[in-house]
């Protein structure tokens, strides 16, 4: 299992957003069965972070902030697509805006620079937090060209 940093949200409120959802498309979606907000990614922790901070330390830091209770609003539903096994495929997200979370991710930065890594491996702001509802074949991330932001948005939040 790879590392990371989530916040965990309740998955019946996503469960319906994704239902919701499949209605509009008229199709059925991949998912999960649980909902979160990736604030460290697999990525980051294991390419960059973990040579300076350890899992643990970012949980322990994640607890102090209270990161599990930090607010957020949900600004949109999102769309990105990419090439898999030949095949476009989409995932289906909420965009989410959290200025708390970022600020979890200044401080892992100002952590990992004091521990001797330097500031431009670890990019605060490379964050684009969202929460997956479901995709046609495999979640999409960044490294798949998807980037989940406002620019992805194809519905309101309601989409009743």
């Amino acid at each position: 299992m790879k590392s990371y940093i989530a916040m965990n949200l309740p998955y019946p409120v996503f469960s319906d957003a994704r239902k919701d959802l499949e209605k509009h498309l008229g199709q059925s979606l991949l998912h999960r069965d649980e909902a979160h907000i990736t604030v460290i990614t697999p990525p980051e922790y294991d390419k960059v972070l973990k040579k300076r901070i350890g899992i643990q330390e970012l949980n322990s830091l994640a607890e102090k902030r209270n990161l599990q209770q930090t607010a957020f609003k949900i600004s949109c539903v999102g769309k990105g697509n990419g090439q898999v096994d030949g095949a476009t495929h989409s995932t289906y997200y909420l965009v989410v805006d959290s200025e708390g979370l970022l600020a979890y991710r200044k401080e892992v930065q100002k952590l990992y620079i004091s521990r001797g890594g330097r500031a431009l491996d670890f990019n605060p702001d490379l964050f684009f937090p969202h929460v997956t509802l479901g995709f046609t074949k495999r979640d999409l991330h960044l490294e798949d060209g998807v980037t989940k932001d406002a620019n992805s948005c194809i519905l309101p939040v309601s989409m009743k």
